[in-house]
């Protein structure tokens, strides 16, 4: 009786990498392999290396991807009917969230399959927060707010303001990566340098959540960082992505926070900002 054949499947995400959700696909794809005795291989992309949720389905299209975690966003790409997840206001629980689910699911299984996909499993990464002077509960209430959205251009910091501020005691730098990336062990080859921002601080991102999508009580997030609430934060990591889950958190504890999207990718590619390991 022949061997039977291995399978080796590419799964790409936008979730950042070394967050709990990439952890968990990894630690997915490490029971594949030791349950099958090593038949089933799955390589994990997450952070968004595959590019773009649209640029992943069309790289599943053609097999250059066998497997995709994708949020709404991508899922609506497939088919509209995703999209109800996506309405405000729609889902008051997690109760009613599931069982909503719970419903949908075979239909929107079968308008998937006829677009040739297939939907394996749920994942959640939180609630979308919208904050209000007065109780809004309704949608017809929703409609009688004026939503307000100015640009702050003060609110993204850059490499040249960091750089300027490296000694600055009003503010905090975070680095919310892995104790290996933090200290230069364990980085990303498509950086010229690892290391850290001089006089950074170091706390991963995944001790700010006490599950996914869901931020530790501020008390316990102000006992992490051991800075006073309103403290001035920057925190970064890699590329943006869990840095920006870590500043929300962070404002969430009461934090003046903010994310510096270019992180290290960007910082080790200037030779002359200094580095530490």
């Amino acid at each position: 009786m022949s061997a039977q054949k291995s399978v080796a499947i590419k799964l790409a995400s936008v979730v950042p990498e070394n967050s709990i959700w990439d952890k968990n696909l990894k630690q997915m794809a490490t029971e594949w392999n030791q349950a099958t005795g090593g038949r089933i291989s799955l390589t994990v992309f997450a952070g968004g290396s595959q590019g773009d949720e649209p640029t992943v389905l069309r790289k599943m299209r053609v097999d250059a991807l066998q497997a995709a975690a994708l949020t709404v966003v991508g899922l609506g790409t497939i088919d509209p009917s995703f999209n109800v997840f996506d309405v405000p206001f729609f889902f008051e629980s997690y109760d009613e969230l599931n069982a909503v689910t719970a419903k949908l699911t075979p239909e929107i299984s079968k308008r998937v399959e006829a677009k040739g996909f297939i939907l394996l499993n749920w994942g959640h990464g939180g609630w979308t927060q919208v904050f209000t002077k007065k109780p809004v509960r309704t949608l017809d209430e929703l409609k009688k707010t004026k939503l307000s959205l100015e640009p702050n251009l003060d609110a993204v910091p850059t490499w040249e303001e960091l750089r300027g501020r490296l000694d600055d005691p009003g503010l905090t730098i975070l680095d919310v990566r892995s104790d290996d990336e933090y200290r230069g062990r364990g980085g990303y080859p498509c950086d010229p340098r690892q290391g850290h921002l001089p006089g950074s601080r170091h706390l991963e991102v995944e001790r700010l959540f006490a599950r996914p999508g869901r931020p530790h009580e501020p008390w316990g997030i102000r006992e992490l960082t051991g800075l006073p609430e309103g403290a001035a934060i920057v925190a970064y990591c890699h590329s943006g992505s869990r840095s920006a889950l870590a500043a929300l958190a962070l404002r969430a504890a009461g934090y003046d926070a903010r994310n510096y999207p270019g992180s290290w990718h960007e910082w080790s590619r200037h030779e002359e900002l200094p580095a530490e390991r």
